[in-house]
């Protein structure tokens, strides 16, 4: 018997470690004051716009099976919305500032602090069934429309089935 296993069910775990995250839910309440929404795949002709900011998605990948060791590769996304900016150290609507001295877009600094947080959360419930996390594509690219700001990874699993053993994650 083949050793597979559908993506879907990588994904469903994830989605819900990353819901049940007290930290992913904190950051959002604090920085957006709101809990996030979390999406199980998604069309990318139509991503949700700023209203439904924060939101975390997780999308099958790509799967490498029939040797050792099977490979997969779940996409996860994430959006925020930020229309401030950091102004000489102090948080202000985006405007011309041409007399500051350091302008931090900060929606830039939150969406990797974001992402960061969510390979953490990912790492970590993937450690503890004992799939790690192996490797991982990470992008933080002004890519929607200000004030959004979008974060996308690529994280894969290697997975080194046992001798007659039932392939479950």
């Amino acid at each position: 018997m083949e050793m597979t296993l559908p993506l879907w069910s990588i994904c469903s775990k994830w989605l819900t470690a990353l819901e049940q995250s007290n930290e992913i839910q904190e950051f959002c309440q604090n920085n957006y004051g709101k809990t996030p929404i979390f999406l199980g795949g998604t069309n990318p002709r139509q991503a949700p716009d700023k209203k439904y900011c924060p939101y975390i998605l997780v999308m099958p990948g790509r799967k490498s099976e029939g040797s050792d060791p099977l490979i997969y590769t779940v996409g996860v996304a994430w959006v925020i919305a930020q229309p401030n900016v950091l102004v000489d150290g102090v948080k202000k609507p985006f405007n011309d500032y041409s007399d500051a001295k350091e302008i931090i877009i900060s929606g830039m600094q939150e969406c990797d602090e974001f992402g960061q947080m969510i390979f953490e959360v990912l790492q970590t419930y993937a450690e503890e069934i004992g799939y790690p996390i192996s490797k991982i594509e990470y992008d933080i690219s002004p890519v929607t429309a200000f004030p959004q700001f979008a974060g996308v990874m690529l994280a894969t699993t290697n997975i080194e089935p046992a001798m007659g053993e039932i392939l479950t994650y």
